[in-house]
């Protein structure tokens, strides 16, 4: 990173980091874009947002398709990064797959990962959508077995209701 940092900074080689950020992954494209600060952004940001409806939906399918705790915990975390960005319905396919896939409601970070994009979901206009009023409904209606994970969920999703 501090390769390309240095190297941006010189005139002629701009162009040679541009490439390098093309050829990157999404994840490292993330990585770099929270390490390497406002310097690398306008590069960084065009890339991102023309890769990411297609990536979006693969991170969305993996996330859904989460077969064990470990890959859950790790699709939600990509979440995430995504948050900012879905839509509708993309995030009612997510909280669906979370109150039915016990891979990932039983893992560990994944009530804490949904928890945090409630909280992103309601920054830009500080507005419960229906499908998280959908969603803490069925947090009540289905056995979690009295996970501790997801009674802080709930209790996260009841604070802004009431507010």
């Amino acid at each position: 990173m501090k390769i390309l940092l240095d190297a941006f900074a010189i005139n002629c080689l701009k162009t040679f980091v541009t490439q390098k950020l093309q050829g990157m992954s999404l994840d490292e494209l993330w990585v770099l874009k929270d390490k390497a600060g406002s310097i690398l952004l306008p590069e960084i940001n065009p890339i991102l947002e023309e890769r990411l409806p297609e990536e979006r939906h693969i991170i969305i399918e993996n996330f859904i398709n989460s077969n064990n705790f470990k890959d859950a915990n790790y699709n939600g975390s990509k979440l995430s990064r995504i948050a900012s960005y879905l839509k509708p319905e993309e995030w009612e396919s997510i909280l669906k797959a979370f109150c039915t896939n016990i891979q990932i409601y039983g893992a560990w970070y994944c009530p804490d990962y949904i928890g945090n994009l409630f909280e992103k979901d309601l920054k830009p206009i500080n507005l419960i959508q229906p499908y998280w009023l959908w969603f803490r409904e069925e947090l009540n209606n289905r056995k979690f077995n009295t996970n501790e994970n997801i009674d802080k969920l709930k209790k996260l999703i009841d604070s802004r209701l009431i507010s």
